[in-house]
């Protein structure tokens, strides 16, 4: 698995996050995250989603038809973070080819 994806995972939930070698192991991790989120914070919960625009409408579906709604949200959230990582490996720009004496 991507180390870039643990670390992108620990900087959204302002946690350390231990290595996971799955994918399984991560979904298991976040959707626990999302869960204690949603039980204590609820705006932090929908402002998340926001920032991370993950489709609200969808949400919202997987809330009033999932009894444990907290994996596939975390599903949702994973391959957001996901598409984010290729994203800028993607458009990432090489580093201006500036000689020493002009640097600051």
């Amino acid at each position: 698995m991507e180390p870039a994806l643990n670390q992108a995972v620990a900087t959204l939930f302002d946690v350390a996050v231990p290595p996971f070698t799955s994918e399984a192991e991560l979904l298991g991790f976040m959707a626990q995250k999302l869960e204690s989120l949603m039980k204590n914070d609820a705006h932090g919960y929908w402002l998340l989603l926001y920032r991370l625009d993950i489709d609200e409408k969808l949400v919202r579906q997987i809330l009033r038809n999932d009894p444990q709604p907290n994996l596939p949200i975390a599903k949702l959230v994973l391959d957001r973070q996901l598409q984010k990582i290729e994203s800028r490996k993607q458009f990432r720009m090489p580093p201006p080819d500036i000689d020493d004496e002009e640097r600051w």
